[in-house]
């Protein structure tokens, strides 16, 4: 099995038919066709089986496309070795990132980035959660940026930085609160039964923060007092400085905000509500150099936004 044919087989398993794969490879439907007929004939078993006009991989098909998946690994991993090697500054980078983290992170780190590899391409798949799923799905996959609240499994990874899980609080609100100022925590810290009765917007419990935020509040029994959720850390703050109600996201999206007058953001928790933003890749996945100059630029940010 060559590269060419694993990326024809990963395609057929990933669109599930043959005209949306031979559309994404830039071949015609027929070629293709011939292409899966005569590798199944060397094979001498069926790779797929056709049920309501979509493409679902057999047994011997998966264990196929698992090796597939190998093939497309070891040719991108000598590709970069090979580049680092003779000197190239030329690869690709594909990074996957949660949707939410896309706005702080891409745009500003990117700059950075193609600043010194201008001959690097760049495609960033954002997804809504469970970027590492990705990463382990798909070998084109470089590397998956994401917060964790515990370790990881699976995957190797490098620590960016460590962020606050803060509360927002609106103006409307705040001024009835009594914060305590406590040394292990880097804002003003205020009991959660302060806040009891007052409404809340929480970000969904499947993301990493959302499951956080949730056990917060289930601790104190006042789920009852949230009345929006949504996946977006903008969005909540934006209701917030509405005074839509209160709302706790990572401190990264609020630290230019401290000043404002809409709201006031605070500690809470018996200890700081923490979370670990990190670059994670592939077991024995080789890194080139460019890569590892992005993960820098990654640190090198995340410790600039500490000292605003």
């Amino acid at each position: 099995m060559n590269s060419r044919e694993a990326r024809y087989l990963l395609a057929i398993a990933e669109f599930k038919t043959l005209s949306k794969a031979a559309q994404n490879l830039y071949v015609s439907q027929p070629a293709l066709t011939k292409f899966l007929k005569s590798e199944e004939q060397q094979v001498g078993a069926p790779l797929f089986s056709h049920y309501q006009n979509e493409y679902y991989p057999t047994y011997i098909g998966e264990k196929y496309l698992f090796y597939a998946k190998k093939v497309l690994e070891l040719e991108a991993q000598w590709e970069a070795e090979r580049s680092d090697l003779i000197g190239l500054k030329k690869g690709r980078l594909n990074l996957a990132v949660p949707i939410v983290r896309s706005r702080l992170l891409i745009p500003e780190s990117i700059i950075r980035f193609h600043r010194d590899y201008p001959q690097v391409k760049v495609h960033v798949f954002e997804e809504a959660v469970a970027v590492e799923r990705l990463l382990l799905q798909r070998s084109d996959i470089d590397l998956a940026i994401y917060n964790i609240s515990s370790d990881v499994r699976d995957l190797d990874y490098e620590y960016i930085g460590i962020s606050e899980l803060v509360l927002v609080v609106p103006s409307g609100i705040s001024k009835k609160l009594t914060p305590l100022t406590d040394r292990r925590f880097r804002y003003p810290w205020v009991d959660m039964r302060q806040l009891t009765g007052y409404p809340f917007i929480l970000l969904d419990a499947n993301q990493t923060n959302g499951r956080l935020i949730e056990n917060l509040l289930a601790d104190n029994n006042m789920l009852n007092q949230v009345w929006m959720r949504t996946r977006n850390s903008d969005v909540a703050l934006d209701m917030a400085r509405k005074q839509g109600g209160c709302t706790l996201v990572s401190e990264d999206y609020v630290r230019h905000l401290q000043e404002s007058d809409d709201m006031s953001i605070y500690s809470v928790g018996p200890s700081p509500m923490q979370t670990k933003l990190i670059a994670a890749y592939r077991p024995g996945q080789y890194l080139p150099l460019y890569i590892k100059d992005y993960i820098k630029i990654l640190k090198t940010m995340h410790r600039e936004l500490c000292e605003m």
